[in-house]
């Protein structure tokens, strides 16, 4: 027999080869008109890429009386082979019909269909809407984490200059002055108490630059123009250099447009004291009458030389040092008072944080979404639901700000006799 073309090209991706012999038999009497039967079936069917067609030739037209006709259809590829018997006549009417039949049929095909690839990309969407809160809330928990890393390290650092020293860091004279290498630390050191701890921060060289000359000055500008990371929430801002925009320079440093700065402050007590600007030289520091700061009831404060056994409260019942609250509207600016100098600096708001007396609500901490009252004097941070804080037995704890007032108060003054625990 004679192998002939008698299909069209069907799907391409069809690579498949299925055989199947379906035997025809015609009819006694070709003008009956009745369907043949293929395999006692009368519709048409696929399984596997395998289609028996109805029966094409339902009025046998094309057969001849009484004439036995055998039919083989072979898919092989992307054709449709058949070999008969049949009349050239018959071969086209037979590829009419499988054809015909081909188009109606159900052959597998890959791919989508529009419908699919939209929904499809919907529950994509709605998996990623669902994840991202989720990831967000890892990264806000991951920053947290390290912003507590650095509490615990400055808190530490305190302790060990206690430990070292006699006395935890001291405040410094005031906003007048930042920093100055050569003068150690304690109550002859200008700048506050994050210029009194770098040593227990692996900064010790950083603390020594400069002096008091005036050939010191590009020396003592490098210590304000140098971030560290550690003295930074990463819930908030990086470890990077922010606007000048006071136009603030120290005593015995230049005038930079860029300065460090810091989102911790020390633990300054329950009322704010004022304590000026600070003699106007080292020579004049000899013989300045110094503001009484007796009333303090911090752990920091100008030319202070605490011991941790004037903590009578309890260590783990005070406050060391926390997050400071800073409007996100001023992370960059320089235009908030609790945020205008350096890292650096003196006894200033940039470096110390109050909780104010009893019944002075404004005290209260919140976070960075509010702009407050007492600008540059409360506790505060980046964190939606709450602020740490480092108590001075080493411990950082994770507060609400809905912390009631008069316990807040009580962990900020060192002496009060209210020995307030944390809830």
């Amino acid at each position: 027999m004679k192998l002939k073309n008698i299909g069209t090209p069907i799907d391409r991706e069809f690579n498949q080869v299925v055989e199947h012999i379906a035997v025809v038999k015609s009819h006694q009497d070709a003008g009956e008109g009745r369907s043949h039967s293929i395999d006692n079936q009368t519709s048409d069917w696929c399984l596997g890429g395998l289609v028996l067609l109805k029966p094409f030739c339902a009025t046998a037209q094309h057969c001849k009386p009484r004439h036995k006709t055998e039919v083989v259809f072979r898919l092989a590829g992307d054709q449709v082979f058949g070999v008969d018997s049949l009349e050239r006549k018959s071969i086209g009417q037979l590829s009419l019909a499988a054809s015909e039949c081909f188009l109606h049929a159900r052959v597998m095909r890959y791919g989508f269909t529009l419908i699919e690839l939209l929904v499809s990309i919907s529950i994509i969407g709605i998996l990623v809407g669902m994840l991202i809160p989720a990831v967000q809330t890892a990264r806000e928990m991951a920053r947290k984490t390290q912003c507590s890393n650095h509490l615990k390290q400055l808190c530490t650092a305190a302790m060990l200059h206690e430990g070292s020293l006699g006395h935890l860091p001291s405040g410094g004279w005031g906003k007048s002055w930042a920093g100055i290498g050569g003068l150690g630390s304690g109550p002859d050191q200008p700048g506050g108490w994050i210029v009194q701890v770098l040593p227990y921060v692996e900064q010790a060289s950083l603390q020594q630059l400069g002096g008091f000359q005036l050939t010191d000055e590009s020396a003592n500008g490098k210590r304000l123009a140098t971030p560290i990371a550690v003295l930074h929430c990463p819930s908030r801002r990086g470890a990077e250099l922010y606007q000048n925009s006071r136009g603030w320079q120290p005593l015995y440093h230049p005038l930079l447009p860029m300065v460090a700065r810091n989102d911790y402050a020390i633990n300054g007590g329950g009322a704010i004291v004022r304590y000026g600007p600070g003699p106007a030289s080292i020579e004049d520091a000899r013989t300045y009458v110094w503001p009484d700061m007796s009333s303090n009831t911090g752990v920091s404060y100008q030319r202070s030389r605490l011991q941790l056994r004037d903590i009578t409260d309890g260590l783990s019942n005070t406050y060391m040092l926390g997050e400071k609250q800073l409007p996100f509207t001023s992370y960059g600016g320089g235009n908030n008072l609790g945020d205008n100098e350096s890292a650096y600096s003196g006894d200033d708001r940039d470096l110390v944080r109050y909780v104010g007396k009893k019944g002075e609500f404004r005290f209260a901490p919140v976070s960075d979404s509010f702009v407050v009252e007492e600008e540059g004097a409360i506790f505060g941070s980046a964190h939606a639901t709450g602020f740490q804080m480092a108590l001075c037995d080493g411990s950082v704890r994770f507060l609400s700000y809905s912390i009631d007032h008069e316990i807040h108060r009580r962990l900020g003054e060192r002496n009060d006799g209210d020995n307030a625990g944390i809830p």
